[in-house]
């Protein structure tokens, strides 16, 4: 338990991408719809188009495994099944795509290796605080490069997340895919936040899961700023981080966080 909300899509783009050959897209912003307490979203997903092959010959037979075409049909009761090479995978459709955005003065990276599966990246800023630097950058400067040998097609949305998170404050978030979601603490001057030298801040993790499933996440705590821990890349690397599978409790000491400090959670790819 750590409600996310989901807002409406801001921008929606259909991007086709050629093997090897880097595209740019910009995608618009509407700060003034952007609520301050949410982090600028980018959601993509990769579709592959079908394989086109103008060599490719469709043969029909009948029940038989003769060559329709060269039959006489004498009756309307002949079963023909055809066969056509484009339901089936191309071995080319190997490799990943590429994911650049630059946001509010920072470079955000992600690969996308999965076909028809969307992949959130929450766009980290140059900001300590990201909720005050969201309304800063009306613009998402998107690069994108396909090692896959077919053309392949992305589907791309901007949009929000819920990314604050107050003392006392309950969230359930919903876990899917291989990416993390985010949360961020800055404390209130009412707070008296780092007053004491061992003043600390717990923050609990509950899993709602069945107790037969075994997927464990991993938990990281980080001071505010760029880059996100958020990946299994670098989450290792983060100032407090744990695997967990139930349920975890993460005590963060006000003076080693002055400014507060970001929640990541994020499944782990191998749970074993």
């Amino acid at each position: 338990l750590l409600s996310l909300i989901q807002y409406g899509a801001q921008t929606t783009k259909i991007v086709t991408v050629r093997p090897n050959e880097p595209v740019t897209v910009k995608l618009p912003v509407n700060t003034d719809q952007t609520n301050h307490t949410s982090a600028i979203v980018v959601k993509t997903k990769l579709l592959l188009h079908p394989n086109h092959d103008e060599n490719r010959e469709e043969i029909t037979l009948d029940s038989q495994g003769r060559d329709a075409s060269k039959l006489s049909h004498r009756n309307g009761s002949t079963h023909l099944l055809t066969i056509d090479g484009s339901t089936a995978p191309s071995s080319k459709n190997t490799g990943n795509v590429f994911m650049t955005a630059v946001y509010n003065g920072h470079v955000n990276h992600w690969t996308l290796e999965s076909q028809n599966t969307w992949y959130e990246k929450t766009l980290c800023t140059s900001s300590q605080n990201n909720v005050e630097a969201i309304t800063s950058s009306a613009e998402i400067s998107v690069g994108i490069f396909s090692t896959i040998a077919d053309e392949v097609s992305m589907e791309i949305d901007v949009t929000e997340r819920r990314f604050s998170i107050e003392l006392y404050e309950e969230v359930t978030v919903d876990i899917a895919g291989n990416y993390a979601r985010l949360f961020e603490f800055i404390p209130h001057e009412k707070h008296n936040y780092g007053s004491e030298a061992d003043e600390t801040y717990l923050v609990s993790v509950m899993s709602d899961l069945p107790e037969n499933y075994a997927n464990c996440l991993f938990v990281a705590i980080n001071p505010p700023g760029c880059p996100w821990k958020d990946s299994e890349d670098n989450v290792r690397n983060s100032r407090i981080w744990a695997r967990m599978l139930r349920i975890g409790y993460y005590p963060v000491n006000a003076q080693a966080f002055p400014s507060g400090f970001t929640i990541s959670i994020l499944p782990a790819k191998n749970s074993s």
